[in-house]
């Protein structure tokens, strides 16, 4: 699902700001009477705002999503508001989900038609977005891990756990020990993540720099442009002279192993990706490294006829998913 399709918790400051004079200016409906917390559905398409009023006690207790989105939250900390901004009408799912989590309204749901469950489903993804956001910090991250560990979710844990082990940068250890909260989660889980990500890391940089089928590649091809002697410049092929530096000396520009290795390692410089020091940068993620490398792979541009039977060609192409292969054969170990 596209990101303009998927509905998403919001706690952007700009957005925020005026979204929350409109839901406080907007009148609750009561899921629990006496509620103190205001759990709005903004549909960003209508500006339609449905606010169902509930139990923060009630919610850190039945659900770890809604436990970990208030401990996140400004807007939950500040006002007493989640809100909730999705280009679908979520409404009704929503106040299904907290009538039942606060055991009021039963008698509604006692059955639950096609079109309701579609609508309660589409809610759960709200939750899938937030755990898998890339912009999810180290805290956002571990604050979900901590709900998942304290409300004995294994599948929780064991999903935030692979998120967390290539979205967390090096110095999540002492980000979390330096957190009252996040200091309560168990130990023995932080080794585990730490030992993940180092296997993560491993794995990555393992695949990024095995790059052998581009050594045996013996193939050599025209490139349709020039090499220039004197400050190694590519003009083309029908240039006199290389006009930044006004060389004469010119020879045709050959695709052949070294040369393709050497663009290899262009791309990776060029990308963050060289040399492998930069990759275990305290603030860098696995994540961080994946995404670079698929930027290298979609950006860098080569030129030669041998088209897509061109080695380097052949290599860009098939390394992201060489990269994924290697992360998930972790997951089965």
């Amino acid at each position: 699902m596209s990101d303009a399709k998927r509905p998403m918790y919001t706690d952007d400051p700009e957005s925020l700001e005026t979204m929350l004079v409109q839901i406080l200016a907007t009148p609750a409906e009561p899921i629990l009477e006496d509620g103190d917390l205001i759990v709005s559905v903004v549909n960003t398409t209508s500006s339609e705002i449905n606010n169902l009023c509930v139990s923060s006690a009630v919610l850190k207790i039945a659900s770890p999503e809604f436990a970990a989105l208030m401990a996140i939250s400004e807007a939950a900390r500040e006002h007493n508001v989640v809100p909730v901004a999705t280009n679908r009408p979520l409404n009704v799912g929503m106040r299904c989900i907290l009538s039942l989590l606060h055991h009021t309204n039963t008698d509604e749901y006692e059955t639950i038609d096609a079109q309701q469950l579609s609508n309660i489903a589409t809610c759960r993804e709200i939750h899938e977005k937030i755990a898998a956001d890339c912009n999810a910090d180290a805290c956002d991250i571990g604050a979900f891990l901590l709900a998942a560990t304290n409300f004995k979710t294994d599948a929780e844990v064991v999903k935030m756990s692979k998120l967390a082990c290539l979205k967390l940068p090096a110095t999540f250890v002492e980000m979390w020990s330096n957190d009252e909260d996040l200091a309560q989660i168990p130990q023995t889980l932080v080794a585990k993540l730490t030992n993940d990500m180092q296997a993560s890391l491993g794995a990555i940089t393992k695949a990024l720099f095995s790059f052998e089928e581009l050594a045996k590649a013996r193939g050599a091809y025209d490139t349709r442009q020039q090499l220039c002697l004197g400050c190694g410049r590519r003009p083309p092929a029908k240039a006199k002279k290389c006009n930044p530096c006004h060389n004469l000396d010119l020879l045709p520009d050959v695709c052949t192993t070294a040369s393709r290795i050497g663009n290899y390692f262009l791309a990776l410089q060029r990308h963050g990706l060289w040399p492998p020091t930069v990759l275990f940068k305290e603030e860098i993620s696995p994540s961080d490294i994946i995404n670079r490398i698929e930027e290298m792979a979609r950006d860098t541009k080569h030129t030669c006829n041998g088209e897509g039977r061109c080695p380097l060609v052949i290599c860009l192409e098939k390394l992201p998913q060489t990269i994924n292969v290697a992360v998930a054969a972790l997951d089965e170990m």
